[in-house]
């Protein structure tokens, strides 16, 4: 499902350049956000907001607007 090009198309045509997004940091798992500087092919290039570091990133990674949203529980009942 992640390798079909109509998946990937579709996702890559909701992102434009200097859309701020938000991504995991696969070296300490925490949620980093930056805006997209650049797009080569599948991939986005995104600058972090607080390091000034680039990321490639594969744009199926990134997370659409109406997705964006993280859900919250109410853990207390």
């Amino acid at each position: 499902m992640l390798a079909d090009p109509r998946r990937s198309l579709s996702v890559r045509t909701q992102l434009h350049l200097g859309q701020t997004v938000r991504f995991v940091d696969f070296r300490d798992g925490q949620m980093r956000s930056g805006k997209i500087i650049a797009f080569r092919d599948t991939q986005a290039f995104v600058l972090e907001q607080g390091t000034k570091r680039t990321w490639k990133i594969p744009c199926l990674l990134l997370p659409m607007p109406e997705c964006a949203a993280v859900p919250t529980f109410d853990c207390a009942t």
